[in-house]
């Protein structure tokens, strides 16, 4: 509502998660805020209106679609691109309804399959290339990795890379270790970096640091930008 309205600032990378239902001045307000952005919809995004169509998804993702009641696996499985690397297969055990590209004589024009479902081989994930990179995800759980690819195509900035948990913003930098070992992070420019909860002062000017971590450990690090550093 908060995108739809308006009131949202511009950023790189929208990640629609459970909006179903959605009306036609819903999908025209999103598709002018995400104008020459990438948007991420997520199995039944939009499916909804005054009924259960495929078509209103067609209206919101741009590409022609089928829409099936029969219940499959909902595990995908990805194929060779540059946003499925490192991805394994992901999903869930069932799936009902599915959403699936249609696809008589060939991929739509400027769509590139991302992932199949192990089911029935039909396409599970697609990026389609619009007036914005719309990016489908059929599956109901989706790996890091895969939004981690996605999120650095887009030019958002990545603050940490090891598929741990990261909340950031201009002032703090937090992590939550899902596994021990050395953690690096990253920073858009220059700055004082500090650990926030003892004040130690990690580095004076520095765009990068590593420390150790156990596994379930937080570490929550304060930011100071420098006002003219550059960024890189």
């Amino acid at each position: 509502e908060d995108l739809v309205a308006g009131r949202v600032p511009p950023k790189k990378l929208y990640v629609f998660a459970n909006c179903f239902a959605l009306t036609d001045a819903d999908r025209s307000a999103i598709a002018h805020q995400c104008t020459a952005k990438t948007a991420v919809f997520l199995y039944a995004n939009g499916l909804l209106d005054r009924t259960v169509d495929a078509r209103n998804m067609e209206a919101l993702l741009g590409v022609p679609l089928v829409l099936s009641r029969q219940r499959i696996g909902g595990e995908c499985e990805p194929v060779s691109h540059p946003l499925t690397r490192g991805v394994s297969t992901f999903g869930v055990e069932e799936i009902t309804p599915v959403i699936s590209l249609a696809r008589p004589g060939g991929l739509p024009a400027a769509t590139e399959l991302l992932a199949t479902y192990k089911a029935n081989g039909q396409p599970a994930a697609w990026k389609h290339m619009g007036d914005m990179t719309t990016i489908y995800i059929g599956a109901l759980a989706v790996p890091a990795a895969l939004l981690r690819n996605i999120a650095a195509t887009a030019g958002v900035h990545l603050y940490a890379e090891a598929g741990d948990v990261v909340e950031a913003n201009e002032h703090f930098v937090a992590l939550h270790a899902a596994r021990a070992g050395e953690k690096r992070f990253g920073l858009p420019r220059s700055a004082e970096v500090r650990d926030a909860l003892t004040r130690r002062v990690i580095g004076d000017t520095i765009a990068s640091w590593s420390v150790t971590m156990e596994k379930g450990e937080t570490r929550l690090f304060s930011i100071a930008y420098r006002e003219n550093a550059p960024r890189p």
